[in-house]
């Protein structure tokens, strides 16, 4: 439902009916509405941490091909959760899950890019990380195709090496 009339138009009580249980059994499981989505989305963030963990090991020369090839793995697995965070500076101000997502996805862009990343480098970025999240809710239909596709296109946003990718077709 947060994906769909997004965090703010979904109430308590609609959530209940659409998991046919109570409003008090609900709010026995999660105190908020806030609580939901923090559980909702905690996979996403411990997947994210398992990144960050990741990229600090691999060789400077590597680095871009690893962060393509997990961004675009983490984002089809996690499609559902990344629809909920449309707006997410909205959501960081309510949920402290959310905060952590936006500090995550700004620390991965660091160790790509250094801490003071061009404007080019931002702007690769931003349109890598919005068109590849598009691309998935947009094709739900589409599998590995869509993931190799969306890696491909990395590789032409960050100038990679097609021999640097391990897995091409994810």
């Amino acid at each position: 439902m947060f994906s769909t009339l997004g965090f703010q138009a979904t109430s308590l009580q609609m959530i209940a009916d659409e998991v046919s249980c109570s409003n008090a059994a609900l709010l026995y499981h999660f105190e908020t509405k806030t609580a939901i989505l923090d559980a909702l989305i905690a996979s996403l963030n411990d997947e994210l941490d398992d990144i960050l963990r990741e990229l600090v090991t691999p060789p400077e020369s590597g680095r871009t091909a690893r962060v393509l090839e997990m961004s675009v793995a983490l984002t089809i697995r996690n499609r559902a959760a990344l629809a909920m965070l449309r707006g997410l500076e909205e959501l960081a101000v309510i949920s402290p899950a959310v905060t952590t997502v936006l500090e995550r996805i700004e620390q991965a862009t660091t160790m790509l890019f250094g801490p003071h990343p061009t404007p080019a480098d931002r702007a690769a970025a931003h349109i890598f990380r919005h068109g590849v999240l598009g691309a998935c809710l947009e094709m739900q239909d589409v599998g590995d195709e869509l993931a190799a596709a969306l890696l491909e296109i990395g590789m032409r946003i960050f100038q990679v090496d097609p021999a640097e990718v391990s897995r091409p077709g994810i």
